[in-house]
């Protein structure tokens, strides 16, 4: 690992400091009474009153706020962080503390099994990783993940399919000497314990060589021969940590609906049902991982669609979403490049900035204990850039700033509900502390929605960049008018808006009513939102939300 340019954390212009503050300043309004009969959809009532300039340290109302002292920093970080967010690979952001400020707590490193054991029985390459490194990691706040992929040659099955190859040997008991996939995961799981406890098996099994992904394809094998490499994988690690979690590789979904296939995952849980040792050792799993990109939306309904999936086998796991983001074909370092045109569900730098917001509230709302961008920092030899937080100048996209708002604002919460109204999609993330209320809308048509207050009619209003004003409700509610969805750069289907319009975020302390959907009377441009995603190509989603 390597370290570069400093940064350094300024907490009192932090998005942190006016959460910690809104206690303060919500007092310093009047507090209209909250009628117990307020109705869950009550009628719209005119358009939203005119914002007040946007506020600062500098803005007298607040100032003293700002300026309060800091919360003491907790397990989980910074004040109003808890944990959940990630970014692949921080580690590249160098000496900065950019990945901390942004909010990002965990990150997935990749190990590559050639690059660590060159042969049968061979020690494990200590440069590879030191642990002073992830020591200076763990330092940082941020936890390390580990990802294990690429069969060196000389374990391969088949060398001729390089590091894609099945394991040689792998279906030997997990403790053979001659299984070394087996040897090689309780070596590595043995060598980081206590300091890398949550280890990813492969990655994206699902994406096969003549998919339009196939750069990514790094597993030749069968969904029971990849059953097989977890099962090793699992007893292996167990064996010499019983603290360690084992996740499933994750999946991209997009992929078998592209290539018409039955979901990957759906094929894998039947080779996991059929096995009769699999209830006894948790189905040789603790995690399910996904990598979803581009819609917003799917990181809530595959996340559903696949705990439906488990559910009908009798079981369930909980999951993270390991990978997600959209590249900006705008930015300039994506200028005359292949990925600079508004084409192939690309996005501007501001529709970037809004999928993240967007993402993470729909990916939490759907239950998922951690949710992690791909990725940090540009550069470094990857397939695809122009996308990361960060530029490879460490110079800073808006997706970085809208990451750090939801890090800090999606956090601490008790409960996370969905509400998707006609074309309004709500994320209510509720404690009793506060409720944050993330709306935006699916359609290109702009729409105007009433969100019932929660407590004394005042708030802040929020953008994805962080920027944020009080704002006071009229006759019980926040009436506000939301952008038009702008991003429908799929050429098979350009009538589909891949991610919705500007959202707007409203911060209220102390709650005192129970979470409502907020109101659209709006005409509806699309069909009902569908809470599960579609088992197939050309299926629809199913399902409906409650409330």
């Amino acid at each position: 690992m390597y370290r570069g340019m400093n940064g350094a954390i300024t907490p009192r212009n932090t998005l942190a400091r006016f959460v910690l503050a809104i206690l303060i300043l919500v007092a310093s309004f009047a507090s209209p009474a909250v009628s117990e009969a307020a109705e869950k959809r009550p009628q719209q009532r005119g358009p939203a009153p005119k914002p007040s300039a946007p506020v600062s340290a500098s803005t007298p109302a607040v100032a003293s706020a700002v300026a309060a002292p800091a919360a003491p920093i907790a397990a989980g970080g910074l004040p109003g962080t808890d944990g959940r967010l990630g970014a692949v690979e921080a580690f590249r952001a160098g000496e900065t503390t950019l990945p901390y400020e942004a909010g990002v707590r965990w990150e997935r490193l990749t190990f590559w099994w050639r690059g660590m054991q060159s042969g049968p029985g061979a020690p494990l390459n200590p440069f590879y990783l030191p642990h002073s490194s992830i020591d200076q990691e763990r330092a940082r706040g941020i936890d390390v993940v580990g990802l294990l992929v690429n069969t060196p040659d000389w374990a391969a099955q088949d060398p001729s399919r390089g590091g894609t190859s099945v394991p040689r040997n792998l279906y030997l008991p997990h403790d053979h000497p001659d299984n070394y996939w087996g040897q090689f995961v309780r070596r590595v799981v043995e060598m980081y314990k206590g300091r890398i406890d949550t280890w990813i098996i492969w990655n994206e099994p699902d994406i096969t060589p003549d998919a339009p992904n196939a750069a990514y394809y790094i597993w030749s094998g069968t969904q029971q021969d990849y059953y097989q490499l977890l099962k090793v994988a699992y007893l292996s690690a167990k064996a010499v940590n019983p603290n360690v979690r084992i996740s499933t590789a994750a999946t991209t979904y997009w992929t078998d609906i592209h290539m018409q296939r039955t979901q990957w995952f759906d094929r894998f849980l039947d080779v996991v049902a059929a096995d009769p040792t699999a209830p006894a050792y948790n189905h040789y799993f603790d995690l399910v991982s996904l990598n979803l990109y581009t819609s917003p939306e799917a990181l809530y309904t595959v996340p559903t669609l696949y705990r439906q999936l488990m559910r009908e086998r009798g079981f369930e796991k909980p999951f993270w979403i390991t990978e997600t983001n959209v590249i900006p074909w705008d930015d300039p370092v994506n200028a005359g490049t292949a990925l600079g045109t508004a084409a192939q569900r690309r996005a501007t730098l501001e529709e970037q900035a809004n999928f993240l917001v967007q993402g993470i509230a729909m990916g939490l709302a759907a239950g998922a204990e951690r949710i992690e961008v791909y990725r940090m920092k540009d550069g470094d030899g990857d397939v695809i850039n122009g996308e990361a937080l960060l530029r490879a100048d460490y110079s800073r996209r808006p997706a970085y700033d809208a990451f750090k708002t939801a890090a800090q604002l999606f956090s601490g919460y008790e409960t996370a509900r969905l509400f998707a109204p006609g074309d309004l999609r709500q994320v209510v993330f509720d404690s009793a502390g506060r409720r944050v209320s993330v709306l935006w809308n699916a359609s290109p048509t702009p729409i105007t929605v009433q969100v019932p207050i929660s407590g004394n009619g005042q708030a802040l209003r929020v953008t994805p960049n962080g920027e944020h004003y009080p704002v006071a409700a009229a006759d019980g509610v926040f009436t506000v008018t939301l952008a038009g969805a702008t991003m429908h750069t799929d050429l098979d289907d350009p009538g589909v808006y891949q991610v919705g319009g500007t959202p707007v975020i409203l911060v209220e302390a102390t709650p005192v009513t129970a979470v409502q959907a907020a109101v659209n009377h709006s005409p509806s441009m699309l069909g009902a939102f569908r809470p599960v995603a579609a088992r197939a190509a050309g299926q629809l989603g199913s399902g409906s939300l409650e409330g």
